[in-house]
């Protein structure tokens, strides 16, 4: 049906594009049938007539355009009255455009812009050649697939690297005061050194060793505003006011740098009572992204790896995790390890999966032995949590319950995070029940034991849950698990110091998104762990690790 808001200025326009939407279409089905040169000079100049104005018509452009559709069906058409295809017409265009002369000539004035074409070596005092870099000249040209030269090169064919090379050197030789050569010498992703043109890389060469020419290549910074523009001893220069102003004002004084978030949100006091089970674990592995994806509604995406077009030979950390605990799971049923689970896990199929597959499984079958010899029988049904702390309400289900107590295991080294999850679930399964519970790890195994609980001891996780429900929380679990380790270990090394150690490591990797968003520009690492961190660890986490040991 008609769109009634379209009128006026509107409609004109979108008529103006339907109808040039409508001169493509017509155009792409009418250039996809071969025909004669003389038939294709008469459709270039059918669908030139409808797509540019007559008031164009003397310009530059449409002159030439206009003159290589007659020679197209003059000359060209005479000498072959065959049936040729839309591509070989668009290659005859474009080699004629490239090398067709402007109609104001050659040389215009005092600078002359042009490109490097054959006998064009006329001398100049100061030549520049712009973008010598490296794989763009000498050029890579690929042959059409029904260029026979191209498939089949014989000693006496033209070759376009060869043109290249020659035009270079002509261009050496035209130089009679100055030649100036720019091409891209730095990363701008991580300002590694990029080599020049291999006839750039070789003019230099010769001159440093032949000529005993040294500091013949300028490097210039990335922004031009960077301050070497604007030192009197620097060869650099700049004529940019603003440029200027901008270098200035870096080089004052600098702001200290401060975290992107500062402040509490205001919740509803409900919000903050009922916490559901799940949440709780989800938070204390990670609290910094729960507070920015909860709380804020900042969900940061990693960014997306491009499928590659050939046979896996690895899995994602992600997807590596989760087929090692679903392995884990199927052998500590008594189950075969089902392919299919594994394929839909991110496991890849054929020959190399199936042998890599074995690997694996020898290589978890100690980790599920090491399990089974706890004895803690088969897994019990969900238990159900709907209970008073305090002044928090905690519900939802323990998954983890066993015959004979709880069991919580993770293919992997020991992380912070599977010390809190374990000592959360004791807290609450034992709120309910005596329980045992154990942490399962390749590396480590903890036992929790029922007289290790406190009756306080939950309500104050529940608080410290409910305070980063509004700020990013002090507690950074990884570098507190860290800060737990190094009181075990003789060294002049400080806990503390060693907590701000693992969090400048967690700073410092691309996957930590959600610490880098929340800190990002701030300058003193160290003080993101102040006194309060120590505080909690103290209060929290060392009671529980001094009767671990």
């Amino acid at each position: 049906l008609p769109y009634a808001d379209v009128e006026g200025g509107s409609a004109q326009a979108l008529g103006g594009l339907y109808r040039f939407i409508s001169i493509l279409s017509e155009a792409h089905r009418e250039f996809g049938h071969p025909t004669s040169l003389t038939e294709w000079a008469q459709r270039i100049t059918h669908y030139s007539s409808m797509l540019f104005e007559s008031a164009i018509a003397d310009e530059s452009g449409m002159v030439n355009l206009n003159t290589l559709i007659e020679e197209l069906d003059t000359s060209l058409g005479s000498l072959h009255q065959g049936e040729v295809d839309v591509e070989v017409v668009e290659q005859w265009l474009n080699g004629s455009l490239s090398e067709r002369k402007s109609s104001n000539g050659f040389l215009r004035g005092q600078l002359t812009f042009c490109s490097m074409l054959p006998m064009r070596a006329i001398p100049f005092r100061v030549i520049a050649l712009i973008g010598m870099n490296e794989g763009e000249y000498p050029r890579i040209v690929h042959p059409y697939t029904f260029d026979l030269m191209g498939q089949d090169h014989r000693t006496g064919d033209r070759s376009t690297r060869n043109d290249d090379r020659a035009q270079f050197l002509e261009t050496l030789l035209s130089a009679r005061e100055k030649l100036l050569i720019t091409y891209v010498g730095q990363s701008i992703q991580d300002n590694s050194e990029i080599s020049p043109s291999a006839v750039v890389s070789e003019l230099i060469d010769l001159l440093e060793l032949n000529c005993l020419q040294s500091d013949i290549v300028t490097r210039h910074p990335l922004q031009p505003f960077n301050h070497r523009y604007f030192k009197l001893a620097s060869p650099l220069f700049s004529y940019s006011g603003r440029a200027a102003q901008t270098a200035r004002a870096l080089m004052g004084a600098k702001i200290q740098s401060e975290p992107w978030w500062s402040g509490q949100l205001q919740l509803q006091l409900t919000t903050e009572r009922v916490i559901e089970i799940p949440s709780l674990f989800r938070f204390f592995r990670e609290p910094q992204r729960y507070f920015l994806e909860k709380s804020l509604g900042i969900r940061i995406q990693e960014r997306e790896q491009e499928s590659a077009e050939r046979e896996r030979f690895d899995i994602e950390p992600l997807e590596n995790y989760n087929v090692n605990q679903s392995i884990v799971e199927q052998m500590l049923d008594d189950r075969a390890v089902d392919r299919i689970q594994l394929m839909n896990d991110g496991w890849w199929i054929g020959a190399t999966g199936e042998i890599e597959l074995e690997k694996r499984v020898q290589a978890i079958a100690p980790f599920v032995e090491k399990i089974d010899s706890f004895n803690l029988g088969q897994q019990r049904d969900v238990v159900d949590v709907d209970i008073e702390v305090g002044s928090y309400q905690l519900v939802g289900q323990l998954v983890h319950h066993h015959e004979r107590g709880a069991l919580l295991y993770r293919f992997g080294r020991m992380k912070g995070s599977d010390l809190l999850k374990g000592w959360l679930y004791h807290l609450i399964a034992n709120r309910l029940e005596a329980v045992e519970t154990t942490v399962v790890t390749q590396d480590r195994v903890l036992h929790f034991l029922p007289e290790m609980c406190d009756s306080k001891s939950l309500e104050r996780w529940l608080a410290l849950y409910s305070s980063g429900q509004s700020e990013p929380s002090e507690l950074f679990v990884e570098p507190a698990y860290a800060y737990l380790k190094q009181l075990s270990v003789k060294s002049n090394k400080s806990p503390l110091a060693a907590a701000r150690s693992k969090l400048h490591d967690q700073l410092s990797q691309d996957y930590n998104s959600e610490l880098i968003t929340l800190y990002r520009g701030v300058d003193d690492i160290d003080g993101l762990i102040p006194e309060k961190f120590e505080l909690l660890c103290q209060e929290l986490l060392v009671p529980i690790w001094s009767q671990l040991l």
